[in-house]
């Protein structure tokens, strides 16, 4: 908590000298950070943008936070993200979403993949109070109840979306008072202020989801201690006197500390803790300043493997007669059973694709018969079809999302645009 609070002293410095462009604060929700002990090596992350404090908890480590500041070519993006958005695959980190909300259909499909696992993973899906009015995020979570999956939706609720405060304008906070169940899914709300009391109340949500596999809504009650981001100045609708108040009242750094002292701690050793990590925040941020910048890219197409572009290897299925050749829908069909015959990884996902109907053309007919589960009728909802396929592909499926008509292919454009199209090479494959 207290690095991740150093780090965003550092960044606040660097931007306002204008050696870095951008910075957003994690002030006030640094208690997330407890949430990881609780979490295992199987678990998957969709963070939310104020999260360092959580993802330095995983594992990311200090000096990747100030090579994403600066761009640089050994960021996780190789320079190509914001720096707040950070990824690390090999911690099960997902890629945070520049359009807000994007990520809750991801973990329900993430939730799909891994539900059944050994080991009995959860998803966090991490949000912000304003983001929780998205239509995909409610899509995310009707997702996650219908198909009973165990996704984390965490609302880091501050009481505001920049200026906009949220307060009995959310599914959990209404005109009517606060609400205890959402889709019936319960609603657990945490003191994020108080980390001592934070970490045993996550411990009871994520030890009762391991054993029963459902979908649970936590709402974090926080503090922002700081601006929306460095373009924003929140004294343009706070008063000076809840700015005070907030910061006196709401750090969970300090009232941590507090707790740590009266507890029989030693209020010198904790000074000498925060002294040591803000001298090693300082060199990994000034070492990550001198690292060597991204050489310029002007292709964003690698080349075709050569398994892919030899002819003669191409799969042309089988012809429903040797005087006729396949029709467009014979060849639709023959591809997707020769996958799903060969890789166990290929899923399907769509509207009516089930048997006996097998989509509104007949594509997938027969293919339930033959592969089960793996061919799956959708909700009527093209943004949780492409949401959720992007989830189960982050978590190594191969699945085949269909929309039904060409008409339908607009509500689900935000997924295809903003997260299919752009992902792999804004994460440099990460």
């Amino acid at each position: 908590m207290v690095t991740s609070r150093e780090i965003d002293i550092i960044e606040q410095d660097f931007t306002g000298r204008g050696e870095a462009f951008f910075h957003v604060s994690g002030a006030g929700h640094e208690a997330t950070a407890v949430l990881n002990h609780h979490l295992i090596p199987e678990d998957w992350l969709h963070v939310h943008y104020r999260d360092k404090a959580l993802m330095l908890a995983r594992g990311i480590p200090i000096e990747m936070f100030f090579l994403a500041t600066f761009s640089k070519d050994a960021s996780h993006s190789r320079g190509r993200q914001m720096n707040a958005h950070m990824s690390a695959p090999e911690l099960n980190v997902l890629s945070l979403v520049g359009p807000v909300g994007n990520s809750a259909l991801q973990a329900a499909g993430v939730g799909q993949v891994v539900k059944e696992e050994p080991a009995k993973p959860v998803v966090l899906c991490a949000l912000g109070d304003g983001m929780t009015q998205q239509g995909e995020v409610l899509e995310g979570i009707a997702h996650a109840v219908r198909e009973q999956l165990p996704v984390l939706f965490v609302v880091q609720d501050n009481s505001f979306a920049i200026s906009t405060v949220t307060r009995g304008k959310t599914f959990y906070s209404t005109p009517a008072g606060e609400a205890n169940h959402f889709y019936g899914t319960p609603i657990t709300r945490i003191d994020g202020r108080d980390a001592a009391g934070s970490l045993e109340a996550f411990g009871r949500v994520v030890s009762t989801m391991r054993a029963d596999r459902r979908p649970h809504i936590v709402v974090f009650q926080v503090d922002r201690l700081s601006n929306h981001t460095n373009a924003d100045d929140q004294r343009m609708y706070r008063t000076a006197e809840e700015i005070a108040s907030v910061q006196a009242a709401g750090d969970p750094i300090i009232r941590l500390k507090q707790y740590l002292v009266e507890h029989g701690v030693s209020e010198a050793d904790l000074d000498r803790i925060s002294d040591e990590v803000r001298e090693q925040v300082k060199a990994d941020a000034y070492r990550a300043q001198r690292s060597a910048e991204p050489e310029p890219c002007f292709t964003a197409v690698k080349p075709l493997p050569a398994r892919l572009a030899d002819r003669q290897a191409e799969y042309r299925g089988a012809p429903s007669s040797e005087e006729k050749p396949l029709t467009m829908l014979e060849a639709i069909r023959e591809v997707l059973r020769h996958q799903m015959q060969t890789n166990p990884d290929v899923v399907l996902f769509g509207e009516d694709i089930e048997d006996p109907k097998g989509d509104v053309f007949g594509i997938t007919r027969g293919l339930t018969t033959a592969y089960g589960r793996r061919v799956q009728n959708s909700p009527l909802a093209e943004a949780s079809i492409l949401g959720v396929t992007v989830g189960q592909a982050l978590a190594g499926k191969r699945p085949v999302a269909f929309l039904q008509f060409a008409d339908f292919l607009p509500i689900a454009y935000n997924q295809i645009f903003a997260e299919l199209g752009s992902m792999y090479w804004r994460t440099d494959g990460g």
